[in-house]
């Protein structure tokens, strides 16, 4: 009965996280469940969680990022500074593609020419937070727009048109990871790099284009954060790495690359969303908040190493 109950714990980590939580609400704070609780939930983790859908087609793939942390706020200022002067469209365009870039560069020096993925990304992340940082003398720029306002506050039903957004792209992420030979290619080039490369699989290709997808993603997430708070900022989606990652890993999806899954992603953000809640419920001081969250990110990391350890000796021992 231990080995178990131990077991669905291991297995189902995020869940049982979650119901702590609701548990502990339920007790001593029965006022947190509230319908506008749930809205405010979905708006917080909405914008982290599109990162987070990149990032766990990334971590399945073997490889993380760094450089989301700064991508997602160069992107608001970006947007903020482009948008009265060539239109929301022209704008959004150019920041994808931006993105994407500064994606394509990472890619390509972990990719093609085989450097650290933690040393390059984190180079790229302190090089744009420069440029960031010189662009804007280190002040948020205002980005008032009726129309992008009316996007970002927008709801159908109580549920906010970004949060609805949160919920097709983990819905396409699924499907890309499950029903696709992209995806398919992702788990195989995660979970052993020199067998995916003898049975023919481009892992070059397939490691550039995690590094797309994730520059891509993290400005759409600077995009929507902009029309949400009408301004763009370098402060805003500081925690987005630390976040994203702890959700992903959080979820089941191994550091070592190979297995994961997007809907325990989704919960993951659940999870970091409440705890987050849970602070502000209860008044929490901002610097207790990110002790104990940097707790919880380094008793995930230990957990994942645990059960990678566990894994291989299992299958040496077979």
């Amino acid at each position: 009965m231990i080995k178990r109950v131990s077991k669905f714990c291991k297995s189902y980590l995020v869940i049982v996280c979650i119901a702590v939580l609701l548990v502990f609400m339920a007790i001593f704070y029965p006022s947190y469940f509230s319908f506008s609780t749930f809205k405010g939930l979905l708006i917080q983790i909405s914008v982290y969680g599109i990162v987070a859908c990149a990032m766990t087609i990334a971590i399945i793939g073997g490889e993380f990022d760094l450089s989301v942390g700064s991508i997602l706020p160069f992107s608001t200022l970006l947007f903020a500074y482009l948008m009265p002067r060539i239109g929301i469209f022209a704008s959004i365009v150019l920041i994808l593609i931006t993105g994407g870039v500064i994606g394509a560069v990472n890619g390509f020096f972990v990719s093609i020419l085989k450097l650290n993925a933690f040393i390059v990304t984190l180079s790229t992340m302190l090089a744009v937070e420069g440029i960031m940082l010189t662009f804007c003398n280190g002040m948020p720029i205002p980005a008032v727009n009726q129309a992008t306002r009316a996007f970002g506050t927008g709801n159908i039903g109580g549920i906010a048109y970004i949060a609805i957004l949160f919920f097709i792209c983990v819905l396409i992420t699924h499907y890309v990871l499950t029903k696709t030979a992209f995806g398919r290619n992702v788990f195989a080039t995660g979970g052993n790099y020199n067998v995916a490369e003898y049975a023919g699989i481009s892992v070059k290709k397939i490691k550039f284009l995690l590094f797309v997808i994730l520059g891509f993603a993290s400005a759409f997430a600077g995009v929507l954060l902009t029309c949400r708070l009408q301004a763009g900022s370098p402060l805003y989606g500081s925690d987005v790495s630390m976040s994203v990652v702890s959700a992903t890993v959080l979820g089941g999806t191994s550091l070592s690359g190979g297995r994961g899954s997007v809907f325990r992603t989704f919960l993951g953000m659940v999870f970091i969303g409440m705890l987050s809640q849970i602070f502000t419920h209860i008044n929490a001081y901002a610097y207790l908040q990110q002790l104990i969250q940097g707790a919880v990110v380094v008793a995930i990391v230990i957990l994942d190493a645990w059960n990678n350890r566990k894994r291989e000796d299992e299958l040496a021992g077979i």
